[in-house]
């Protein structure tokens, strides 16, 4: 068990994608930036539906035999959200008004709060939640939730 400093975890953002394969960039070691000499290779199955610019987790790097001073690796663990615990934050913000109107002040969620939900800016949509005075009301649980769904996906 006492192994637990030895584990490896590299991540990256997705830089681009072709039918079998993705280049992945900004690689990081546990929370670290690190220098690759360009993109890491990753091959991958064509329904795995990766985006440019999205965020994955994988486990190890191998030099790349056909890129010679470059890496590789096998599998992306998985596609992460960077901004989670952010999204977290924020929502729990959203459970109180007094708490609501303090989010919309921070600015650690400036560029959440420009995302648009419903033909509105979030931070209209948080407005409109402040704007009821009253966290109890359905229509607030039903706000709160739309916004959780937007934020969350689920």
């Amino acid at each position: 068990m006492g192994h637990l400093n030895q584990i490896r975890i590299y991540t990256g953002e997705i830089f681009i994608v072709e039918k079998d394969y993705v280049l992945i960039s900004k690689i990081k070691l546990n929370g670290e930036e690190i220098n690759t000499n360009g993109e890491i290779f990753c091959s991958v199955l064509k329904n795995e539906n990766f985006q440019i610019g999205q965020s994955v987790k994988f486990g190890e790097l191998n030099n790349d035999k056909k890129r010679p001073g470059q890496f590789k690796t096998k599998k992306i663990l998985m596609k992460f959200d960077p901004d989670l615990e952010l999204k977290l934050k924020l929502l729990h913000q959203l459970l109180t008004i007094d708490s609501a109107r303090e989010a919309l002040s921070d600015p650690r969620y400036s560029k959440l709060l420009e995302g648009e939900l419903k033909g509105k800016t979030l931070r209209g949509q948080i407005e409109d939640l402040i704007s009821l005075n009253n966290s109890h009301s359905d229509y607030y649980i039903k706000l709160l939730t739309d916004i959780r769904v937007y934020l969350l996906g689920s």
